[in-house]
């Protein structure tokens, strides 16, 4: 590796945890800290410079806003999306909850983080996420005392087929597992949307691209009142024992249920929970509540999904006779 690249991993690891990055006074023990980003390789992933680059109080030079900021939710009232580009063109997204939309709204941020950091980390095809602390400086924030999240531009169009397992419905079920099957890439999204308990899949999360269907938003990942896998375990087995899979559904079940059991063993709950400390105290938000709630009850429904997610896996796997 080059002394170049060597010093740009160096500025990431310091930009995202400058105490554990620079360490302590000598002979002092350094605090062990969950990593948010896989491991650093030869070339540093352009959002993460691009972090570096816009923490400032103002517009770097090159850098420069696309339209106006545009609103979040009914009337947008729940917060901003900003839209910019670096000089060499490259699109990125700001995001942030409004003041109003109180705590909960500032928790999706966590959300936003840990999910995208599963799917990176297992190469699901979703937007790369960093978070933005509350105290950093940022020209592009616009609540410029609050946490945001910068987020790879996707490019492309919405477009069917509908994998959405919506909150307090059935999960999974048969209509959802003939759409997933259409394409390699959909059931590993749609396995991925069940381990993170994410019931928020509309077909304007879902972009058909030049390298096929990627996703977006994990802002509300774990949010639900009941965990995705849960639902989906006790209603699926009867459909699938009263009606009789095509080849192609059976091959999306298969590899629906293989990347479901892989995201148990590679995320654990502790593993997951670490995530959430993490992005808690990057952000600052570790000291508050989570609608009225402690982050450790935020944490128990994950691990609660987690645990559900790998029954479901099992299940699945014994009933279609796989390992």
């Amino acid at each position: 590796m080059t002394k170049y690249c060597l010093m740009v991993v160096l500025l990431v690891a310091i930009a995202a945890h400058p105490v554990q990055a620079l360490g302590k006074k000598p002979g002092v023990k350094k605090p062990v800290v969950t990593k948010l980003l896989p491991k650093p390789v030869a070339s540093v992933p352009a959002i993460d410079t691009t972090l570096i680059a816009i923490k400032r109080p103002t517009i770097p030079m090159g850098y420069k806003s696309v339209g106006k900021p545009v609103g979040l939710g009914k009337g947008g009232q729940e917060g901003r999306i900003v839209i910019f580009q670096n000089q060499k063109g490259q699109k990125w997204v700001l995001k942030q909850n409004a003041t109003k939309n109180g705590v909960y709204g500032q928790y999706m941020l966590i959300s936003e983080i840990v999910g995208a950091r599963i799917a990176e980390g297992a190469q699901i095809p979703m937007q790369k996420v960093r978070p933005l602390s509350a105290t950093a400086s940022c020209a592009f924030k616009t609540y410029k005392a609050h946490p945001a999240t910068l987020h790879t531009f996707i490019t492309g169009a919405y477009k069917e087929p509908n994998i959405w397992q919506r909150k307090g419905t059935k999960g999974v079920d048969r209509a959802i597992v003939t759409n997933m099957s259409r394409d390699p890439i959909l059931t590993k999204i749609a396995a991925f949307d069940t381990f993170i308990a994410n019931d928020d899949r509309n077909n304007h999360n879902l972009f058909w691209t030049s390298k096929g269907y990627v996703g977006i938003d994990t802002g509300d990942a774990w949010q639900g009142r009941q965990p995705l896998a849960e639902m989906t375990l006790k209603e699926l087995p009867a459909s699938l024992k009263s009606h009789k899979l095509t080849t192609q559904e059976r091959a999306g079940l298969i590899r629906y249920a293989t990347t479901l059991k892989k995201l148990v063993k590679d995320f654990p709950a502790p593993k997951v929970c670490g995530y959430i400390d993490a992005a808690a105290t990057v952000l600052g938000l570790s000291h508050m509540n989570l609608g009225g709630c402690k982050l450790n009850t935020f944490k128990n429904f994950v691990t609660s999904n987690i645990s559900a997610s790998a029954k479901l896996a099992g299940y699945l796997c014994r009933w279609l006779g796989i390992k």
